[in-house]
C-alpha cells in the first residue's frame, strides 16, 4: 500500500505580491493601497486552496487507505473480544474506578468500530470506479480568482477602463504573482464571463 501523504491545508498564508504587481496596481491611481490589500488577500486564499488541491492524494491511494482502515477497525473489534481473562478483568476494573460502566463502554466501542469499518468500506467502494481514471487538473480555482480580481479592478476604476482591458490586466497581475493556468490577455474576458455564467451571476 502506498503511504498516504497528508494533504497540505491551512497554516501560513502567502499573500505576498511581487514589486511589479504592486507597481502596476499603483498606476491605476485612487486608493490603490486598498486595492493592493484586497488583491493580495484573495491571492493568499487562492494559494492555500491550490496547495491543498495539488497535494490531494490520488483516488487509488485514498481507496487503499480506506480499505486498510476498515480492516484495522474490524481487527480491533476482534482483538477486544480476544483479551485474556486476567487482562480483561483489569480493564473492567480500571473503567469501573474511572466511574464508567465497563460493559457499556466496551460494547459501545465495538459497535462503533463495526459501524466505522462498514462506512470506510462503503466509501472505498464508491471511489473504486474512479481510481484508474486519468485526472485533469481543474482550472476552476484560477478562473474564480481571475473573475474576482477583475471585479475588484472594475470597482476601483469604474468606467475609466474597458472590461476587456480590465480582464487582461487582471490576468497579467496574477501571472506576475505566480498564478499559472490563466488564459491570455485576449481571452481573459471570455474566461471571466464563462465563470460568472457558471455561477449564474450577471456578467454586466
Amino acid at each position: 500500500m502506498k503511504k498516504l501523504v497528508p494533504q497540505r491545508s491551512g497554516g501560513y498564508v502567502d499573500n505576498q505580491l511581487t514589486a511589479k504587481t504592486t507597481d502596476t496596481i499603483r498606476r491605476l491611481g485612487g486608493n490603490f493601497e486598498l486595492l493592493i490589500e484586497r488583491i493580495s488577500y484573495r491571492i493568499g486564499v487562492y494559494r492555500d486552496f491550490r496547495r491543498a488541491a495539488d497535494t490531494e492524494p490520488q483516488v487509488g491511494v485514498a481507496v487503499e487507505h480506506l480499505q486498510a482502515l476498515g480492516k484495522t477497525a474490524w481487527g480491533l473489534y476482534k482483538d477486544i473480544d480476544q483479551l485474556p481473562m486476567h487482562a480483561d478483568a483489569l480493564v473492567w476494573e480500571e473503567i469501573r474506578q474511572a466511574g464508567g460502566d465497563a460493559y457499556l463502554s466496551l460494547q459501545q466501542l465495538q459497535q462503533g468500530l463495526v459501524r466505522l469499518g462498514a462506512v470506510l468500506n462503503s466509501v472505498a467502494g464508491q471511489l473504486t470506479p474512479y481510481e484508474n481514471k486519468p485526472g485533469r487538473k481543474s482550472s476552476s480555482l484560477e478562473h474564480s480568482l481571475l473573475s474576482e480580481v477583475a471585479a475588484m479592478i472594475e470597482d476601483h476604476v469604474g468606467n475609466a477602463i474597458g472590461k476587456v482591458e480590465i480582464a487582461g490586466l487582471a490576468a497579467e497581475l496574477l501571472r506576475e504573482s505566480g498564478v499559472h493556468g490563466l488564459p491570455g490577455k485576449d481571452k481573459a474576458r471570455k474566461a471571466v464571463l464563462a465563470w460568472r455564467r457558471k455561477l449564474a451571476v450577471s456578467p454586466e
